[in-house]
């Protein structure tokens, strides 16, 4: 069998924009077409970006909704709101027929207010939710029986019981290498992490404060409302605490 290009590399730095010298976005799966390429399905459109954010063509929604019992998600930096809710509507009549569902996200969702909104209602639907800092593209395997990838204006969808293996097996190393999503995560606001994120880097509370334009005592407030979340018992552990929770950038 052909191997697939799969690279799958948390961590690794991105290829240059040819004659840029800027690098292009981290992905998690190169799907650049190649000469012999082993894809079942033509090249398809890839989730475009329109005023409510990236879509999916018809092919893949069509695949997703014939999941039977598990359907895996590595997903790139939404770009709106309205991105969010359209997986979160996507998932909700999978998990009403109990099919696991497991979504990877970037970990720079943590830093947004309707991220968090977000993971907080799939988590609610029964949604495996976790993070990694790394910029993949749209991934979705479906039942270990077909894989659905979209990067740079490309869209394919894989078949064959040899690639669908290999890409899910990458997907698979990649959620195990992932931070679950703690409940805490969705508690916490932006406010609160950036708070913790200045104070762990040793920055005194009245810089903080002006930093963040807030009082001194309205800092204090979210520090101590930090500490309750996660259970810790003195500022440094629950600067430990937040880092280990990958609550922190």
């Amino acid at each position: 069998m052909q191997q697939t290009n799969a690279t799958l590399q948390p961590g690794a730095p991105a290829p240059r924009r040819p004659g840029t010298g800027t690098r292009r976005p981290r992905a998690a799966v190169d799907l650049r077409p190649r000469a012999g390429g082993m894809a079942d399905s033509p090249v398809l459109p890839a989730p475009s970006l329109v005023p409510g954010g990236r879509c999916l063509p018809a092919e893949a929604s069509a695949l997703i909704g014939e999941a039977r019992s598990a359907a895996a998600f590595a997903l790139p930096r939404p770009e709106t709101a309205a991105e969010l809710q359209r997986m979160e509507e996507c998932w909700r009549p999978l998990r009403a027929r109990a099919v696991l569902v497991r979504a990877l996200y970037p970990s720079e969702v943590l830093g947004d207010e309707a991220a968090l909104r977000h993971l907080e209602q799939v988590r609610a639907l029964g949604v495996e939710c976790r993070v990694l800092p790394v910029q993949q593209i749209f991934t979705a395997v479906i039942d270990q029986r077909a894989v659905y990838m979209a990067e740079d204006g490309i869209g394919r969808t894989f078949r064959g019981p040899g690639e669908v293996a290999l890409l899910a097996e990458a997907f698979d190393r990649h959620w195990a290498s992932a931070a679950p999503v703690a409940a805490v995560a969705v508690r916490l606001t932006v406010q609160h992490r950036t708070a913790l994120q200045l104070m762990r880097s040793g920055m005194k509370d009245d810089k903080i404060a002006r930093l963040m334009k807030i009082s001194p005592r309205t800092l204090s407030r979210l520090i101590a409302v930090a500490m309750e979340e996660l259970g810790a018992g003195s500022r440094f552990e629950v600067g430990a605490k937040a880092q280990e929770l990958h609550l922190l950038s």
